[in-house]
């Protein structure tokens, strides 16, 4: 009895200390965060449909990969919701309904967000997120067999079926999109140079921005990636990737176009763009007589303009002309055999 008494009083103070945080937070440290962002939250209250609506983006971009790769991330969460419906069926027709109230109640809680946000569909992932250690529970005692009976051969067979179904979609859904992670020591060394040359306000401008940044003075460069912007920065630089790009880095003094080898790997990846559109960019730069190459390595291509002034001696690290977003030849331009910065 005073074991219960105890912890009946530890669970309230703990109730009212959240509740005191919580609160003292928004009035205080959260201060301008909320009263910026309350009015966007009052009228996005209510729109349920929006916000549960999640759908692939640029899916006809995306690479067949990443396709099946979304469907069995899908395919595992419904699974799991469906063990957790099971589960939570088992155990009342069980007549466990009382031991099992807290985590259906916790289970549910996180759906109220769904009325209560601005975060559109990516609320539907945070739900599920929150979730899903009690889905995860439900979803346990649905393998579980009844009392102490083993059960039949069949159900054995049953349960781990479903499990190495599980662990399989698990894997892929969890390792499937690593390409898109993954940086080459080339990447790394050349950026490293790239940032340790350019002088301090310089413009680095590119397509996704998804490369190693200086680990200091990030804060000496402007930065611009087009997949970041907007749709419409995008269509406009597929359009005319020359005479977008020269109107880009023609306001700095200094300016540089980055094109990595993870970038390319995201935009196959995650269909941001046309599959083959970063191989036509660079054609079109290789093309032009407004550019040069001022490094160059088998994962970082970099261009300026050459109507700015040099600033660069950086040396490339490849052996060869090969172009690292999938293309035969670079065609004009600086050899990738030459110290870079030669052809200005």
């Amino acid at each position: 009895m005073t074991t219960t008494r105890l912890a009946g009083r530890v669970g309230l103070f703990s109730e009212t200390w959240a509740s005191f945080v919580t609160i003292g937070w928004i009035a205080f440290a959260g201060r301008t965060f909320v009263q910026d962002n309350l009015p966007g939250l009052v009228r996005s209250f209510g729109s349920l449909l929006s916000n549960a609506s999640v759908h692939q983006v640029n899916g006809w971009y995306a690479s067949p990969e990443e396709i099946l790769v979304s469907k069995i991330d899908r395919l595992l969460t419904v699974l799991i919701i469906v063990l957790a419906v099971v589960g939570y069926l088992r155990n009342r027709i069980a007549g466990q309904r009382q031991g099992w109230l807290k985590a259906l109640l916790l289970l549910i809680s996180p759906m109220f967000a769904l009325a209560a946000n601005n975060y559109g569909g990516e609320i539907v992932f945070r739900v599920l997120l929150f979730s899903l250690p009690f889905l995860a529970l439900y979803g346990a005692s649905a393998l579980q067999p009844a009392g102490r009976k083993t059960g039949s051969q069949l159900a054995d067979i049953s349960r781990i079926a479903v499990l190495a179904v599980m662990a399989v979609g698990f894997i892929v859904s969890n390792y499937g999109n690593d390409r898109a992670y993954y940086f080459p020591q080339q990447e790394i060394s050349g950026l490293n140079a790239l940032y340790n040359s350019i002088p301090k306000g310089s413009f680095v401008i590119g397509l996704v921005g998804n490369n190693p940044w200086p680990l200091e003075n990030y804060n000496n460069f402007n930065y611009y990636w087009f997949t970041q912007v907007s749709s419409k920065a995008v269509a406009e630089l597929q359009a005319n990737p020359v005479k977008t790009l020269v109107h880009d880095m023609s306001w700095y003094k200094h300016s540089y176009f980055v094109l990595t080898s993870s970038d390319i790997a995201e935009i196959q990846t995650m269909g941001l763009m046309p599959q083959d559109e970063p191989q036509q960019i660079e054609n079109d730069l290789f093309r032009s007589n407004q550019f040069r190459v001022v490094e160059s390595n088998s994962s970082v291509l970099v261009f300026a303009l050459r109507s700015q002034s040099p600033t660069l001696s950086i040396y490339s690290g490849a052996g060869s002309t090969e172009s690292f977003t999938g293309g035969s030849s670079r065609g004009t331009g600086a050899s990738a055999t030459q110290p870079l910065g030669v052809s200005r």
